[in-house]
């Protein structure tokens, strides 16, 4: 249970936020110390209480100290308790452990030696193929060094009770530093490198020292001494005590440490630079998020390294305390009720912790564009389609208007950035933008010009015609670069391949004719691709969302399709639609002035913003055609009658 607990919780405390990290320690290290706690305590000390009864397998001997060092006091408790079967229990539980520390080890190390080496110092164009090929050798030559190891061990008489004595003057010197980039910021990285390892000098020379004044010679016998090892063991704890701040003294960090700095720090195998900068706001708040984790995580520590370390076994060890049965039988009900504990940490709780997490958002929203219809260039006029960009700038087609904005990050105005030159079809003009989009690989934008009949690309200025007589609506774009249009006419959606427009493109939904059958579409308009390239629409005038698998030749409703209406099972003329990394669909249900949010395969959805009827105050909306999410989660809506966008922020 112990490492099924760390396999569990290992992979996100390493390589996550803080808020999978601080209860995968935590809750990990309650659940792994129930293990010691209750096999050892209660059964040592049931084979201490039945050594003198002629069913312990010994009698009426005691077990040899040989014996008890290498562990079979649980084996012989388990075999007087419930016969040959506890032997056979205990094997399977050795077996079960043995098996899982192993394999747990061999993959931190393989992925250490591959990705923290071998990619990082050695190769890193490494191909997945020669990755793979240097985890497998480390795992052999892993696993087979420390099966030498384990065997030179035991052939050279050291017990589990000596190894496990030992383990604590080898690595006892880290916990003080450890615990230290916690507790203390002033310790400097030059302290937390090399006080361990002066520590481990200390503790192995203050255990053999002892050794010695105890016995006048050193050997595996006379190391192995109760009093050496605690000796070398407090010496491993204490000893960076003193030179934690000394070091630091001497060689001081030129800032303390702070943990925000690690936001910095790219893994190796990171891709491109994230090119998005968080605003002020949400910098504040994660570092306030951060910090109180930090807190937190600080008197966890405190507490239970208290009581686990001093307030528990001192007390007895001092007062020499003899356990009467009701205290045993107190202890054995704490360790089953904690066992219990610990199953429902391990078993139960990743469980629900990995089930889709439903974000939710403040229902009053903040208008970040618009407001008033108008010319003005801080003004919209019933928009429809909008795009977020990696940077939050929003580009937003500014129908009746006949021009794209694109609204910078916290500005107060937008500026044009295609047509705005009146109604017409000259190639500088729009007549009815619907939807637009931008193409990140050349930063251009692809726009729906509606009444124009057309797909056109405004780069720098300078325009082109992609699709010609075309019915257009909505747009999309996959991974790979194929676009994605909707036509409301042909009741289709056809994609093409970036740059080769010279064609009629291959119809992806719909192409029936008008219908509310599974293969036709009625009014389709806003478009979103998966990554599976799944194309999902908005089927406005069936009510409907309609999700298209890739070479489908009939979708499947997804959202609506129970006829017109406002219950929530119902939509009334879909037409934004947006897809989150869970695969929750989210409709912008427009005459019902609402966001929809329906999971696959659910007979009804749910209202995340919006439903207090039609409106202008914060928490209303008028007739919302598009939507958007942000890097951070925010929800951004195209409210259409109130001529604004609204941004409604993620709750955390």
């Amino acid at each position: 249970m112990v490492h099924r607990a760390e396999q569990n919780f290992t992979p996100h405390s390493i390589a996550a936020s803080p808020i999978s990290a601080l209860p995968g320690y935590v809750l990990g290290g309650i659940a792994w110390f129930g293990i010691p706690f209750l096999i050892a305590t209660t059964m040592g000390l049931a084979a201490v209480a039945l050594e003198n009864n002629p069913i312990f397998p010994t009698y009426p001997n005691r077990l040899s100290a040989a014996d008890v060092s290498a562990g079979l006091t649980l084996s012989t408790a388990a075999v007087a308790l419930i016969g040959k079967s506890g032997a056979i229990a205990t094997l399977i539980m050795v077996f079960m452990a043995c098996t899982s520390a192993m394999s747990a080890q061999l993959i931190a190390v393989s992925s250490i030696v591959t990705y923290d080496i071998y990619k990082a110092y050695f190769n890193q164009t490494a191909s997945g193929k020669k990755l793979i090929y240097v985890s497998h050798m480390t795992v052999v030559l892993f696993g087979l060094g420390m099966s030498i190891w384990s065997i030179a061990l035991y052939y050279i008489d050291i017990s589990m009770g000596y190894l496990y004595s030992m383990m604590g003057i080898i690595i006892s010197n880290a916990v003080i530093p450890g615990a230290l980039t916690l507790l203390w910021n002033r310790q400097s990285k030059w302290a937390v490198c090399l006080s361990p390892p002066l520590g481990f000098i200390c503790s192995v020379s203050a255990w053999l020292a002892m050794t010695k004044i105890q016995f006048n010679s050193i050997s595996i016998e006379t190391t192995g001494s109760d009093v050496s090892m605690l000796v070398g063991n407090v010496v491993a704890l204490l000893s960076p005590v003193v030179f934690v701040p000394i070091i630091s003294f001497i060689a001081p960090d030129p800032t303390p440490y702070d943990f925000v700095s690690m936001r910095a720090i790219e893994l190796v195998d990171d891709g491109p630079i994230n090119t998005h900068h968080p605003s002020l706001g949400e910098t504040e708040r994660g570092i306030a998020f951060l910090t109180g984790k930090l807190k937190f995580a600080r008197i966890i520590a405190v507490v239970l390294t208290s009581c686990l370390v001093i307030i528990w076994p001192f007390p007895m060890y001092g007062t020499a305390y003899v356990f009467s049965k009701s205290f045993f039988t107190g202890w054995v009900s704490i360790g089953i009720i904690w066992m219990f504990f610990s199953f429902c940490i391990v078993g139960v709780y990743p469980i629900v912790e990995n089930q889709p997490k439903f974000n939710k958002w403040k229902q009053n929203a903040t208008t970040i564009a618009g407001g008033n219809p108008g010319l003005k260039l801080n003004q919209l006029f019933w928009p429809q389609g909008i795009f977020i960009d990696k940077n939050k700038n929003i580009f937003i087609a500014d129908t009746s208007n006949h021009r794209i904005v694109e609204w910078k990050s916290n500005a107060t105005e937008g500026q044009i950035i295609a047509g705005g030159n009146g109604i017409g079809k000259q190639m500088n003009q729009l007549y009815y933008p619907m939807d637009v989009i931008v193409d990140q690989e050349n930063h251009s934008i692809i726009i729906t010009d509606y009444n124009n009949r057309r797909v056109v690309q405004w780069m720098n200025q300078t325009q082109q015609i992609l699709i010609h007589n075309i019915d257009c609506y909505g747009l999309g774009m996959d991974k790979n670069g194929f676009l994605y249009v909707s036509d409301y006419k042909k009741n289709e959606v056809r994609k093409w391949k970036m740059g080769e427009y010279n064609n009629e493109g291959i119809v992806v939904a719909g192409g029936n004719g008008k219908g509310n059958q599974l293969s036709q579409l009625n009014f389709p308009t806003s478009i979103f691709v998966d990554q599976d390239q799944s194309v999902y629409v908005t089927d406005m005038s069936n009510h409907r969302v309609m999700k298209w698998t890739k070479d489908a030749k009939e979708g499947t409703i997804v959202a609506g399709g129970n006829g017109r209406g406002e219950n929530l099972n119902q939509l009334s003329y879909p037409t934004g639609v947006i897809v989150d990394d869970l695969g929750q669909i989210y409709v912008a249900d427009r005459r019902n002035d609402r966001i929809m949010r329906w999971c696959e395969g659910k007979e009804e959805g749910e209202v995340v913003v919006g439903g207090s009827g039609f409106g202008n105050q914060p928490n209303q909306l008028g007739s919302p055609f598009g939507l958007s999410f942000d890097d951070a989660g925010n929800l951004y809506v195209d409210d259409y009658d109130n001529h604004r966008i609204q941004k409604f922020e993620i709750i955390l």
